[in-house]
């Protein structure tokens, strides 16, 4: 773990490479670190192992590790120093890309979104889609669910680095000087849909699916909607046996 100080007593972290096959957080810490040297930031890349190795993790998924125990294996290890890193920080900002192909968003889980201070954090970032996770699929037991106030950001693979630290560079600024941005769309996740057999989801990711409508095939049955639903996260590599995550629309007060 690499921590770096921009200035004394940091109230902002910025995290990257929870996931060792995700680049993208180190490459957007040292520009942040070149370009933005006299702001209050905090910055931690996370799993040095797991990069070296480049695989998601060595033991576990660092992000299904909170808080750890430094009694077991890299990843719970790493979880109870990394938060140890971020106690004293008022905001924490976890960096990951997704392979699904979809529109940059925001994550936050259950547990987080009820605290005030992380619904105000995510009206300070210049991305309309907010993923609201539930416990079922982040256990929690992810960064985010044991900091004071964090989120995580998902930026589509191929962006480019110039793209996502602009997003990033925006965010802060926004918080140093308390601007907030446009109105979001919020998506809470209810289930997973497993890729049991040959599925091909029909939509993409964050398209409405009004119930009674087709949205996917399995070995060549139609899927249809049950309920009004939004796929997200479909196909995405580091999700095994899961197809895409099935989520609904909310109407949040903004």
């Amino acid at each position: 773990m690499i921590v770096k100080d921009l200035t004394n007593d940091p109230t902002i972290c910025i995290v990257g490479c929870l996931h060792g096959d995700e680049l993208l957080g180190k490459e957007i810490i040292e520009k942040l670190s070149s370009e933005m040297p006299r702001l209050p930031i905090r910055t931690i890349i996370a799993n040095e192992e797991a990069m070296a190795k480049k695989v998601r993790g060595i033991n576990t998924d660092l992000n299904r590790s909170f808080p750890g125990d430094l009694n077991r294996g890299n990843e719970e290890r790493l979880a109870v120093k990394i938060l140890e890193q971020t106690e004293k920080c008022k905001y924490v900002i976890d960096i990951h890309s997704t392979t699904s192909n979809m529109e940059d968003c925001i994550i936050t889980t259950t547990q987080s979104f009820r605290k005030k201070r992380t619904r105000d954090l995510i009206k300070r970032v210049p991305i309309k889609n907010v993923i609201i996770m539930n416990k079922l699929i982040g256990k929690n037991s992810s960064l985010i669910d044991h900091v004071a106030c964090g989120i995580s950001i998902e930026f589509d693979y191929s962006k480019s680095v110039l793209f996502v630290s602009e997003i990033v560079k925006r965010t802060i600024r926004n918080i140093i000087e308390d601007r907030i941005e446009g109105n979001k769309d919020y998506f809470k996740i209810v289930r997973s849909m497993k890729s049991r057999g040959i599925i091909k989801i029909e939509v993409e990711n964050f398209a409405e699916v009004k119930k009674g409508r087709e949205f996917a095939v399995s070995d060549g049955k139609k899927i249809i909607a049950k309920y009004d639903l939004c796929p997200v996260f479909i196909n995405e590599k580091a999700y095994t046996g899961i197809a895409c995550l099935i989520s609904k629309k909310l109407n949040v007060e903004q």
